[in-house]
Parts: C-alpha cells; sequence; structure tokens
C-alpha cells in the first residue's frame, strides 16, 4: 500500500472511531477523531501531488494554496 492509501485508510479508521465515540456517549471526543481524519484525507490529497508536511499548519495552508486557490475545492469548506 502507498502513502496516500496508508493516509485514507487512517482517515476512515479516525471517522470508525469517532462513530464509535458519538454511539457510545462520548461525542465532545469523536470531534477529535474527525478532525484527524480531515488531516489524513488533506495529507493524502497533497501526497498525490508529491507534496509532503507533518504539521497541522503546513497541511492546511499547502491544502489551501494547492487545492482550493487551484479552483479545486470551495473556499467556503477550506
Amino acid at each position: 500500500m502507498d502513502e496516500r492509501h496508508n493516509l485514507l485508510d487512517k482517515a476512515e479508521r479516525a471517522i470508525r472511531a469517532a462513530e464509535r465515540l458519538v454511539a457510545d456517549g462520548f461525542s465532545p471526543f469523536a470531534a477529535g477523531r474527525t478532525c484527524y481524519a480531515m488531516f489524513y484525507a488533506a495529507q493524502a490529497v497533497l501526497a498525490a501531488r508529491g507534496l509532503r508536511y507533518a504539521k497541522y499548519g503546513g497541511v492546511h495552508a499547502a491544502f489551501g494554496e494547492h487545492v482550493v486557490k487551484a479552483g479545486e475545492m470551495d473556499p467556503r469548506y477550506h
């Protein structure tokens, strides 16, 4: 499995964990898992472009520059 698939797998597992946390009444903790799912998915999109960032701020900024500003995503969702 390549890096992109590993990141998307991590995103999927984070979503599943968030769903379980919500089902068990731990919604505030599910929000954190959901944020990580988005982080991993954004890393995968950037990795597909040959870009790698490990920190949240770098991923967020690069996603805005390379995906949102490129017109590939509506800015209101960034």
